[in-house]
């Protein structure tokens, strides 16, 4: 997985998942992107439960996601993200709901962010932030911490409510983005890796457009890098990025 324990199927996850950053095409990675979750590349499954088409099965994944126990950040986020589609709909329209209430009586909003949060998936991946945060704290790694704050920003209502009181810290950005250029002076065997977590800090949570370019000139680098353990190839996107 890309926060440790880092191989050569996280290696492919990081290639398809910088061209999804970049283009914002599910079209052009869908299919590979089945296959490397088929082979158990964690990130892969938590992904393709997101991007998939709610009538689409696949057992294979299923029965990995069957075997999680949920003990880690990523085996938990897997399910949640397998939660998720699963409620996908009930999911949506209360979203539009807590949305419009936001214009609304208080109160409306907050029973209605309450209710949100009591539901399976959100639960989970409740679950999922405590975990991961966990994991952040104990390895104090730049990587890590870097994926728990792209957690925070996932589901606002979740991460941004009175109940869950995550945030993300702009002074936090910054440390890990420093450790992150400094890891990247002194390692070599999983520069990928490093570069990969540097190009998200820079495009998620910069807030200058310098920063923004130099994250999408990191993740293009890593785009344009041939799959080595999927057979099926992603398509090179037209430079059309975000």
């Amino acid at each position: 997985m890309l926060e440790y324990n880092f191989n050569s199927l996280d290696d492919d996850f990081i290639t398809l998942w910088s061209q999804y950053i970049l283009y914002n095409d599910t079209s052009i990675i869908i299919k590979p992107l089945q296959e490397l979750a088929e082979k158990g590349q964690i990130n892969a499954i938590q992904s393709w439960y997101l991007l998939k088409k709610q009538e689409e099965q696949n057992p294979t994944i299923d029965a990995i996601v069957d075997g999680y126990y949920g003990d880690s950040f990523n085996e938990a986020l897997a399910i949640a993200n397998r939660l998720y589609d699963q409620n996908k709909q009930q999911i949506h329209g209360m979203q539009q709901q807590i949305v419009s209430y936001s214009e609304r009586a208080e109160n409306e909003l907050i029973e209605a962010m309450d209710q949100y949060c009591k539901t399976e998936y959100a639960k989970q991946f409740i679950k999922t932030l405590e975990l991961a945060e966990h994991t952040a704290k104990n390895l104090n790694s730049a990587t890590a911490w870097q994926r728990l704050y792209e957690l925070y920003r996932a589901d606002p209502i979740i991460c941004l409510n009175i109940y869950n009181p995550f945030n993300i810290d702009e002074k936090g950005v910054k440390i890990i983005r420093k450790s992150l250029r400094n890891g990247l002076k002194q390692r070599y065997v999983d520069a990928a890796r490093i570069k990969y977590a540097l190009g998200k800090n820079l495009l998620l949570f910069g807030t200058k457009e310098v920063e923004k370019q130099e994250g999408r000139d990191i993740l293009l680098e890593l785009s344009k890098r041939p799959l080595k353990y999927v057979s099926i190839e992603a398509p090179q996107a037209e430079d059309e990025r975000i």
